[in-house]
């Protein structure tokens, strides 16, 4: 993988784009049950909704955009929120009438941390029985709470 991170990189520069884009490094799910130890200590993992199945590494380079060197462990970010950020940052005119799942999480790109979410996530994962989970912070603090349950179960 390393070298073709490498070779893509190049490729910007060769280009004279490696300082106009944005790029962005991500996973789509925790680590293989067969990696322990590469959760970080969370639980779970792949196949799995506990935080180590759905915690996952983001690293994005844009330089002038996103600062170099930092780390952000408040922001929470999904999937479901980088239509609107990357709407954002295109400058895309969005349509009125249409409700997003999603939030902006541009600010977080530029260095400044978002610890709350307005609304919650949910994840559902049909390949186990049906499991759902929910995550959620409140307006006065960070995350505050993960709820993870099997359908038809009353744990």
């Amino acid at each position: 993988m390393d070298k073709q991170i490498g070779r893509l990189m190049h490729g910007l520069k060769v280009l004279g784009i490696d300082d106009h884009t944005l790029v962005i490094f991500t996973s789509d799910n925790g680590p293989y049950p067969h990696l322990p130890g590469r959760t970080v200590g969370y639980r779970g993992c792949k196949f799995s909704l506990y935080e180590g199945g759905v915690h996952l590494p983001f690293i994005a380079r844009w330089p002038g955009v996103v600062p170099e060197g930092i780390t952000d462990a408040k922001t929470v970010l999904a999937s479901v929120d980088m239509f609107l950020t990357l709407c954002h940052f295109a400058g895309a005119e969005l349509p009125s009438d249409t409700t997003f799942d999603g939030i902006d999480r541009s600010a977080a790109f530029r260095g400044t941390p978002i610890p709350i979410r307005d609304h919650p996530l949910t994840w559902e994962y049909g390949r186990n029985a049906s499991f759902s989970a929910i995550r959620s912070s409140r307006a006065t603090g960070p995350l505050t709470w993960r709820f993870v349950t099997k359908s038809g179960s009353s744990s």
